[in-house]
Protein backbone atom coordinates (compact mmCIF):
# COMPACT_ATOMS: atom_id res chain seq x y z
CA UNK A 1 0.00 0.00 0.00
CA UNK A 2 1.59 3.34 -0.62
CA UNK A 3 1.68 4.32 2.70
CA UNK A 4 3.93 7.86 3.30
CA UNK A 5 7.21 7.47 3.88
CA UNK A 6 7.72 3.38 2.57
CA UNK A 7 9.14 2.35 -0.69
CA UNK A 8 5.16 1.05 -2.06
CA UNK A 9 4.22 4.87 -1.99
CA UNK A 10 6.46 5.62 -4.74
CA UNK A 11 6.12 2.50 -7.19
CA UNK A 12 4.44 2.62 -10.63
CA UNK A 13 1.40 1.39 -11.01
CA UNK A 14 -0.66 1.10 -8.26
CA UNK A 15 -3.40 -0.81 -7.23
CA UNK A 16 -6.91 0.97 -7.48
CA UNK A 17 -8.44 1.72 -4.54
CA UNK A 18 -11.77 0.07 -5.10
CA UNK A 19 -9.58 -3.28 -5.80
CA UNK A 20 -7.24 -2.49 -2.51
CA UNK A 21 -10.68 -1.98 -0.66
CA UNK A 22 -11.97 -5.11 -1.96
CA UNK A 23 -9.09 -7.45 -0.57
CA UNK A 24 -9.06 -5.73 2.49
CA UNK A 25 -12.83 -7.12 3.03
CA UNK A 26 -11.59 -10.45 1.47
CA UNK A 27 -9.22 -10.54 4.58
CA UNK A 28 -10.64 -9.39 6.96
CA UNK A 29 -13.83 -11.39 6.38
CA UNK A 30 -10.74 -14.37 6.75
CA UNK A 31 -9.55 -12.75 9.68
CA UNK A 32 -13.21 -12.72 11.20
CA UNK A 33 -14.00 -15.94 10.86
CA UNK A 34 -10.47 -17.60 12.16
CA UNK A 35 -10.89 -14.96 15.30
CA UNK A 36 -14.34 -16.63 16.26
CA UNK A 37 -13.48 -20.36 15.63
CA UNK A 38 -10.22 -19.56 18.01
CA UNK A 39 -12.39 -17.71 20.15
CA UNK A 40 -15.11 -20.46 20.28
CA UNK A 41 -12.68 -23.11 21.59
CA UNK A 42 -11.89 -21.00 24.54
CA UNK A 43 -15.09 -21.48 25.77
CA UNK A 44 -14.69 -24.04 28.88
CA UNK A 45 -11.35 -23.00 29.55
CA UNK A 46 -9.46 -20.84 32.05
CA UNK A 47 -7.42 -17.76 31.42
CA UNK A 48 -5.73 -15.79 33.71
CA UNK A 49 -7.07 -12.38 32.94
CA UNK A 50 -5.55 -9.00 34.21
CA UNK A 51 -8.51 -6.72 34.91
CA UNK A 52 -7.87 -2.85 32.81
CA UNK A 53 -11.35 -1.07 33.34
CA UNK A 54 -14.23 -1.70 35.95
CA UNK A 55 -17.48 -1.33 34.10
CA UNK A 56 -20.54 1.11 35.69
CA UNK A 57 -21.97 -2.52 36.36
CA UNK A 58 -19.04 -3.66 37.95
CA UNK A 59 -18.06 -6.39 36.09
CA UNK A 60 -14.22 -6.39 34.89
CA UNK A 61 -12.68 -5.83 31.81
CA UNK A 62 -9.34 -6.64 30.95
CA UNK A 63 -7.18 -9.07 28.84
CA UNK A 64 -5.34 -12.41 28.68
CA UNK A 65 -1.14 -12.43 28.68
CA UNK A 66 -1.51 -13.19 25.10
CA UNK A 67 -3.60 -10.18 24.04
CA UNK A 68 -2.13 -6.67 23.78
CA UNK A 69 -4.40 -3.57 24.96
CA UNK A 70 -6.18 -1.63 22.41
CA UNK A 71 -5.38 -4.40 19.60
CA UNK A 72 -6.42 -7.92 20.58
CA UNK A 73 -9.87 -9.13 22.17
CA UNK A 74 -11.06 -8.16 25.71
CA UNK A 75 -12.58 -10.31 28.47
CA UNK A 76 -15.35 -8.70 29.97
CA UNK A 77 -15.46 -10.77 33.52
CA UNK A 78 -18.27 -10.58 35.40
CA UNK A 79 -17.32 -11.47 39.59
CA UNK A 80 -17.39 -9.54 42.90
CA UNK A 81 -14.65 -7.36 44.12
CA UNK A 82 -12.84 -6.81 41.07
CA UNK A 83 -10.21 -3.85 40.63
CA UNK A 84 -8.15 -2.50 38.38
CA UNK A 85 -4.68 -4.40 38.05
CA UNK A 86 -6.11 -7.73 39.15
CA UNK A 87 -4.94 -10.54 37.90
CA UNK A 88 -7.51 -12.97 38.28
CA UNK A 89 -8.25 -16.88 36.95
CA UNK A 90 -11.37 -16.83 34.47
CA UNK A 91 -13.47 -19.61 33.33
CA UNK A 92 -14.21 -19.01 29.94
CA UNK A 93 -18.34 -18.75 29.35
CA UNK A 94 -19.08 -16.95 26.08
CA UNK A 95 -17.69 -14.89 23.10
CA UNK A 96 -18.95 -12.20 21.66
CA UNK A 97 -17.15 -11.79 18.15
CA UNK A 98 -13.93 -10.39 18.74
CA UNK A 99 -14.25 -9.96 22.87
CA UNK A 100 -14.40 -13.14 25.20
CA UNK A 101 -17.05 -13.32 27.95
CA UNK A 102 -16.24 -14.96 31.55
CA UNK A 103 -16.37 -15.11 35.29
CA UNK A 104 -13.55 -14.87 38.12
CA UNK A 105 -13.05 -18.82 38.71
CA UNK A 106 -14.20 -20.00 42.16
CA UNK A 107 -11.41 -21.55 44.39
Amino acid sequence: SPEEGTAAATMPDQVPKEVAYHRMDEIMTLQQEIAFTKNNSLIGQQRDVIIDAIQEDGSGLGRTRADCPEIDQEVFVNGASLSVGDIVRVDITGARDYDLEGAVAEG
